[in-house]
């Protein structure tokens, strides 16, 4: 899960990632390397064979494609890897939460979105989409592929206590150079042109 602090004057967001480690093996651990794998495993369910098809590769052998980067972590399978600074301890049956991720000062902007249906129209005031913007990439973004997760957002209000602003789950991301998440719960409502 995530936790990012919005501050829409200064257009910069600060983002915290923290994963929960559950432990129900029977046994504690006692500073432990921790390595947090990311993504889903699907053993359970059958696959057909995958059409193999050529695959563009930039200079360091990354997947090159449009509007993203290759994230420059360990990956094993189709999964990266993000080892967890310093050791854990979690004891049998505890469930505690571990910071992966925290970057303060990236530029963040707040806009909306309407979808429209290709040539639909709309007969009343529809509302948008409050969107979030920000970069996950190296250069003036948090700088690192993000897992799947939940991202709550807040900002401060007038006495300075951040407030809960909407929140968005989010799938597993390459290093995208733009990214933009809308806040569920959020929006605001345009009326039409003639009104």
């Amino acid at each position: 899960d995530y936790v990012a602090m919005f501050d829409e004057v200064g257009g910069r967001i600060d983002v915290q990632g923290w994963i929960t480690l559950t432990n129900n093996s029977g046994t504690t651990y006692t500073e432990a390397d921790t390595l947090l794998v990311a993504g889903t495993p699907n053993s359970d369910m059958p696959r057909p064979y995958p059409i193999r098809r050529p695959v563009p590769r930039g200079a360091a052998g990354g997947l090159v494609r449009p509007g993203t980067e290759t994230a420059p972590r360990a990956q094993l399978g189709d999964f990266y890897l993000y080892p967890i600074a310093g050791r854990t301890t979690i004891a049998q049956a505890q469930q505690k939460q571990v910071s992966f991720l925290d970057v303060s000062g990236v530029s963040a902007a707040k806009g909306y979105e309407y979808r429209n249906n290709w040539l639909g129209t709309v007969a009343e005031a529809a509302s948008a989409a409050t969107m979030l913007r920000f970069s996950t990439s190296r250069a003036g973004g948090l700088g690192d592929a993000l897992p799947a997760g939940t991202v709550r957002v807040y900002m401060k209000d007038a006495r300075g206590a951040a407030q809960f602003i909407g929140e968005n789950a989010i799938g597993p991301d390459a290093l995208r150079r733009d990214q933009a998440h809308p806040l569920d719960g959020c929006g605001k409502r345009f009326g039409r042109r003639d009104e």
